[in-house]
């Protein structure tokens, strides 16, 4: 198996030389989300180093130590964690700003790694910046190992706040580990299985017509792919009636309507000649 570097970038929360601070905390979300790659690419076979660092006395300071950290492992490649900022956009305009990666070149199979991320954002509903190159990045320029640094949303735009709290750090840190294993993340890799990814024991029943959803998001309208055998529903919760279930691997379509129901949120989609609600974590 491969053998991995990641590390949230900046000092810790609260300290000096922190991340970008807005609508989201860079350095408490970044955290959350190396952490969570960490264990899932772990679990899925492979070495992995944490290589945050969360204090230093200075900037420059903060990046030399996590440089040394990464460059005490022999590693296939670095991994540097970060929220953007810059939109200044805290209202909100409709736009996301999206996901982005950095590199300082394409070679070393950097190139191949960013593209596959960059689908796997996209599909989770975040704008696709691009790969990028630079040679202005201290952490791209000092690892031994081919570095890419990934930079999830903006902190200060409405959008990407709302799209990242829908979605959450767990379905981001998968969306990631697919992208640099190439292989899907099952949500069985996840510390908690929700329910809902199997179909109840009832037969699917004759269901009327389906709950109007409550809200909407341009985001959303898409094509899906499930990841699981999936009930369709008659209502956003695993308590409202079975229309059919949907095979794993299956395509829905979703014009931007959802519910949400305490942390879950259903999408409202037709699958063939039905539609209903299905929960957007098994929906790719």
């Amino acid at each position: 198996m491969a053998k991995y570097n990641v590390h949230a970038g900046h000092a810790a929360s609260g300290k000096k030389y922190c991340g970008a601070v807005s609508l989201l905390n860079e350095s408490k979300e970044n955290r959350l989300i190396a952490k969570e790659i960490i264990r899932l690419l772990k679990a899925a076979g492979n070495t992995v180093y944490d290589c945050t660092v969360d204090s230093g006395s200075s900037q420059a300071n903060v990046l030399s130590k996590i440089a040394k950290k990464c460059n005490a492992h022999t590693v296939d490649f670095d991994f540097s964690i970060h929220l953007n900022s810059g939109r200044k956009d805290k209202k909100g305009d409709k736009k996301i700003g999206g996901f982005e990666v950095w590199l300082t070149d394409t070679g070393k199979g950097k190139e191949d790694l960013a593209s596959r991320i960059r689908k796997e954002m996209k599909a989770l509903g975040f704008t696709d910046r691009g790969t990028k190159k630079t040679s202005g990045l201290y952490i791209l320029n000092h690892t031994k190992a081919p570095a890419l640094l990934l930079e999830i949303c903006f902190v200060d735009d409405k959008d990407d706040y709302n799209l990242y709290k829908e979605v959450g750090y767990k379905r981001i840190a998968q969306a990631v580990v697919t992208g640099i294993t190439g292989k899907t993340v099952s949500a069985g890799s996840a510390e908690t299985k929700p329910a809902e990814s199997k179909p109840s024991g009832s037969k699917p029943a004759a269901a009327g017509k389906p709950e109007a959803a409550k809200s909407y998001n341009k985001s959303y309208g898409r094509k899906y792919t499930t990841t699981a055998k999936l009930n369709l529903r008659s209502g956003a919760g695993e308590n409202k009636e079975i229309i059919t279930t949907i095979p794993k691997g299956k395509s829905v379509n979703c014009y931007g309507y959802y519910t949400n129901n305490g942390s879950t949120t259903w999408l409202y989609v037709q699958y063939g000649n039905k539609t209903g609600y299905c929960s957007k974590a098994y929906l790719k």
